[in-house]
């Protein structure tokens, strides 16, 4: 065989591939909304444990992209969530009585919360179990941006804020769940690294740098609908 019928050969093999998949390629855009389940770290309520984020539940707004190449198989997926999750009530009463042990009592609090917004992708297997209903699993790895809102103190018209740094870091995001019609219910962990945190408290009279890390991770139960 000649090299020039090689590449014959190989480039119809590779166009009778592409036609093939493209005979069973269908892609699919969901938007989800549900409930975003700190773990681990993430939702500890220690306010000792400087690992303990004091996470609460919150909400988490999804969009997903899948491109399947056939019925039953893998296929690609993008997605992008926004994680929203306040500060546990337990974890605030334990800040408040931390800051009236050193003297401060009657004074007004605004609680950080944490935003989390990580873009993910990676593999997806859906299986066809009968008309008009499929399951489906997702791994991919996922880029996260957290930032964090600032936390003010109020005392006697004088404020302290302390403001932190947004941080990227690499994890990634397991998902499984079925397919009904145009409906999706899925449940997805993400495993969002551990974030550098840097900070500054500041007053109108003084300022101070603070450093630490915070490793996320959170569970996320959704109901999707295909736009």
């Amino acid at each position: 065989m000649t090299m020039k019928n090689f590449k014959l050969i190989l480039i119809t093999l590779i166009l009778s591939l592409l036609a093939t998949l493209s005979s069973y390629s269908q892609s699919r855009v969901t938007i989800g909304l549900g409930a975003a389940f700190p773990m681990g770290d993430f939702a500890g309520n220690d306010v000792n444990d400087e690992a303990a984020g004091g996470a609460q539940t919150g909400i988490d707004l999804n969009f997903n992209y899948d491109y399947s190449f056939s019925e039953n198989g893998l296929g690609l997926f993008g997605g992008l969530d926004i994680c929203y999750n306040g500060l546990r009530g337990d974890v605030k009463s334990s800040v408040k009585k931390l800051y009236e042990s050193m003297g401060i009592h009657n004074a007004d609090y605004k609680f950080y919360s944490y935003f989390n917004i990580p873009v993910s992708a990676g593999f997806n297997y859906t299986q066809k179990v009968k008309e008009g209903l499929s399951i489906f699993t997702n791994i991919g790895l996922a880029a996260d941006f957290l930032k964090m809102s600032d936390m003010v103190i109020s005392l006697n018209s004088q404020e302290v804020t302390l403001k932190t740094d947004p941080d990227i870091k690499m994890g990634f995001k397991i998902s499984g769940g079925f397919i009904l019609d145009k409906t999706t219910l899925s449940i997805n962990y993400m495993s969002l690294g551990k974030h550098n945190l840097k900070a500054t408290m500041s007053s109108e009279t003084s300022s101070q740098d603070i450093e630490g890390n915070q490793k996320v991770g959170i569970l996320t139960i959704t109901l999707g609908f295909k736009i």
